[in-house]
């Protein structure tokens, strides 16, 4: 087991002996909609917050426990919760703000008991639990349910990421290609 992980698990530990996981996911909501208070009327304006809270103590206390156990396991996991998150808006500019939030709650929870290496181990372990929900969100699985977000929000296909540009260049080559073939016509 590297350091990195024993520094998260027995962190983590610490954080489960101390709170209620229920409570530390409203914490951690709540230092995030601290840092980016538009996220509540956007990517989380539908959703139950207890419920979404639970989820997310869920969802840690498992990637957690698999660390250093099934890497494999691990890997899917996130790779599939980074599609499920792309089909509910999430963009890879949210992702360094939760990073800061997570830091920010443990720190609330923890004080001195998080130390810097324990920091920056669980900073380590977060940019590898980002950059797999990437891939997931990349995936074809993940753009699908990218565009069926984007399709609900009345966004379509081309919102926010300049795929505009699918369309309009087409259109222009058409537009050029039909205004000289009439115009050798005259």
């Amino acid at each position: 087991m590297t350091d990195d992980t024993a520094l998260v698990k027995s962190t983590w530990a610490m954080v489960k002996a101390a709170f209620p996981l229920e409570a530390v996911g409203e914490l951690f909501y709540q230092t995030l909609f601290e840092m980016a208070p538009s996220l509540p009327n956007t990517l989380f304006k539908n959703t139950n917050q207890k419920e979404q809270s639970k989820a997310l103590m869920v969802m840690i206390d498992g990637a957690v426990g698999l660390l250093g156990v099934d890497s494999v396991k691990l890997i899917d996991t996130l790779k599939a919760l980074g599609e499920r998150h792309a089909g509910y808006g999430v963009e890879d500019a949210h992702y360094p703000v939760v990073a800061q939030a997570l830091i920010a709650t443990l720190k609330k929870g923890l004080g001195d008991k998080l130390t810097p290496e324990a920091t920056k181990a669980w900073v380590n372990t977060y940019a590898v639990i980002e950059s797999q929900m990437k891939l997931g969100a990349q995936s074809p699985r993940g753009q699908e349910l990218r565009r069926q977000y984007l399709a609900k929000q009345g966004k379509g296909d081309c919102c926010d990421n300049g795929c505009w540009l699918k369309i309009a260049i087409p259109v222009a080559i058409i537009g050029v290609a039909a205004y000289f073939f009439l115009k050798k016509k005259d």
